[in-house]
């Protein structure tokens, strides 16, 4: 027994050196998921939905070697009469006219200026807090950055977060 226990121990020895003298090489690749909560709050008359009544899907980007991005499709919101008094199934009604504007615009990582994040609704750029002229019950919700951005990395997840508001005068 002690033989065996010594030859298992000295087979041990020498695959582990052996592998110490192995020349290895490595890549790694980062899996990165990040979002935020999604949802809506609604008003008391108004709510806004993705597409047809829908959830509202998440952007996706698509993320340039120099840091530079657009979105690959629009996110489509749409503004709809809301009453929650009545069974859940039935609390979102007809689409509505409304206005619409872009409350807030986040860009991560913290290299990215904000400024250069550019935010269209309907193809048209929006500022922060400028209500768009034209009332609309869907907007088409696209972001694009220009700006090359000499600090990211491959594999560095970018992420943009805007928030849209839709508003009624109610009688």
């Amino acid at each position: 027994m002690k033989k065996t226990i010594t030859t298992l121990a000295i087979v041990g020895l020498c695959a582990m050196s052996a592998g110490a003298f192995a020349k290895t090489d490595t890549a790694h690749a980062v899996v990165t998921w990040s979002g935020t909560v999604p949802g809506v709050l609604p008003g008391n008359t108004l709510t806004i939905t993705g597409l047809g009544k829908g959830a509202i899907p998440n952007g996706v980007l698509n993320v340039e070697a120099d840091g530079t991005f657009a979105s690959q499709t629009a996110v489509i919101l749409e503004s709809h009469t809301f009453d929650d008094s009545l069974a859940e199934d039935k609390q979102i009604g007809d689409l509505v006219d409304a206005t619409w504007s872009l409350t807030n615009v986040s860009v991560s990582p913290a290299t990215y200026d904000k400024a250069t994040v550019k935010v269209k609704f309907n193809g048209v750029e929006v500022a922060e807090a400028t209500p768009m002229v034209d009332l609309a019950n869907t907007v088409a919700v696209e972001v694009r950055n220009e700006a090359a951005n000499a600090d990211v990395t491959p594999t560095q997840a970018i992420q943009v977060t805007t928030t849209a508001m839709a508003s009624v005068t109610v009688a």
